[in-house]
C-alpha cells in the first residue's frame, strides 16, 4: 500500500467468528498503525485472522493483511 491521505475502512475477522469494522482509519500510515494494534490487542480466542481494507469513498477493496501461517503485513 502507498502513501496516501485517503480514509479507509478496515473490517477485522477474529478468531472467534466476529467481526470489527473501523469505519474512518486515515491514511496508509493509520493502517499500518491500526495492524500494529491488531498484533498487541487481538490475542488468544479474540486473535486476528484477517483484514480487509477498502477506500471509504469509493468501497474498492485496496489491500488483505493476513495473520498467522504466511502472515502479510503492511
Amino acid at each position: 500500500m502507498e502513501k496516501s491521505n485517503k480514509v479507509y475502512v478496515v473490517n477485522v475477522k477474529l478468531l472467534n467468528g466476529n467481526w470489527v469494522k473501523y469505519r474512518a482509519v486515515q491514511g496508509s500510515a493509520g493502517v499500518k498503525r491500526l495492524v500494529k494494534y491488531f498484533d498487541e490487542n487481538f490475542t488468544g480466542e479474540n486473535k486476528w485472522l484477517f483484514c480487509n481494507v477498502y477506500e471509504k469513498e469509493s468501497q474498492q477493496q485496496v489491500a488483505n493483511y493476513l495473520n498467522g501461517k504466511n502472515p502479510t503485513r503492511p
